[in-house]
């Protein structure tokens, strides 16, 4: 089943940092959205937040997080 209050299940991935390092492996999981917000950032989303919502702000491009694809 679903791991939070929307119905979305996610394993923790991580992320990755401009300078290559990886944190959060098998805690959080981050993913970008489609949306940006300016030149230099875009807005994520994560799974890790109580109580068990989903949590999303603009976050700086250099650094990593994965892609899931959502068919409308």
């Amino acid at each position: 089943g679903a791991s939070n209050r929307i119905g979305f299940s996610s394993i923790g991935n991580g992320n990755r940092n401009e300078s290559g390092g990886f944190k959060a492996l098998k805690e959080i999981a981050y993913y970008w959205s489609s949306t940006e917000n300016d030149i230099n950032s875009a807005w994520y989303f994560d799974t890790h937040r109580a109580p068990r919502d989903v949590y999303s702000q603009p976050y700086k491009k250099t650094d990593g997080m994965a892609v899931r694809f959502v068919k409308d």
